[in-house]
């Protein structure tokens, strides 16, 4: 194995000079941490530097006492405007629409494992999209969560726990959001009109939602249909009943696709 003079010499040239190759990385850890603190990821800033994910890792998290000059260097060269005229074409995207798509499964009841299963992607990263307060996020995971998001906004996830941890947030559920502006910070979820304070949505609206459902999800039961608008199953039965919505034939659909389920039961 071949010995590396060339580097020794420039070493020892570097120490005559006074030019050390590591240097404090307590500076350099203090401005990654300001620009984490004003929205940037972990990997936009490395991105933006020139530098590996490992190298970043190693800084951040393992509390390294001292970094390569080279590598400080570039790194207290990156500025906040330099990673937001850039994140796009460099591979990232704006993360509003991506932390609002997996809030709005949670809300239905899809936990973070369901997600990743159909994202592709582990229960640790769902988590990490769905509470970072960076403000950009990879356009591979953008992608990753669009595409669980389209599987699975139309029916309720099994996870009574996620859903409740969600309503006790304040998550809205995919039906309040727009396709159209869920990705806009400004866009807010709807969540019906109030009929008076505490009387909830207008039967109208919710007559409207219940149809719209079954013909997405033909087979959705009263209790799916229920978790999937955050409401009790008895408020779907009432909204539809004479009374209220008069919709005896949506009535009648939930009832026969209640009977597969209840013969699964018995089963």
């Amino acid at each position: 194995m071949s010995y590396d003079y060339t580097y020794t010499k420039r070493w020892r040239l570097d120490i005559l000079r006074g030019e050390h190759r590591y240097v404090d990385a307590g500076p350099i850890r203090d401005h990654v941490a300001m620009l984490l603190a004003a929205g940037a990821s972990k990997r936009a800033i490395a991105d933006a530097a020139g530098i590996s994910a490992t190298a970043m890792t190693q800084l951040v998290h393992r509390g390294q006492r001292h970094t390569q000059r080279a590598t400080a260097a570039r790194l207290l060269a990156v500025r906040l405007e330099d990673i937001q005229r850039r994140p796009t074409g460099r591979g990232f995207v704006p993360a509003t629409g991506t932390r609002r798509r997996i809030q709005a499964l949670q809300a239905i009841g899809h936990a973070a494992r369901t997600i990743g299963s159909e994202a592709g992607v582990s229960a640790a990263v769902v988590h990490n999209l769905t509470v970072q307060a960076g403000e950009w996020v990879s356009a591979r995971n953008r992608d990753a969560i669009l595409t669980a998001y389209d599987a699975l906004w139309a029916r309720p996830g099994s996870s009574k726990q996620t859903a409740t941890m969600s309503r006790t947030k304040g998550w809205a559920p995919p039906l309040a959001w727009d396709d159209d502006t869920i990705e806009d910070p400004a866009a807010r979820p709807n969540h019906g009109r109030p009929t008076r304070p505490g009387k909830g949505r207008p039967t109208a609206d919710l007559v409207e939602d219940i149809e719209w459902l079954l013909e997405h999800q033909p087979c959705s039961t009263a209790q799916q249909i229920a978790t999937r608008l955050q409401l009790s199953r008895s408020a779907i039965q009432v909204a539809l009943s004479p009374a209220r919505g008069n919709r005896p034939d949506l009535l009648a659909r939930l009832t026969r696709n209640a009977q597969p389920a209840q013969e699964d039961a018995a089963a």
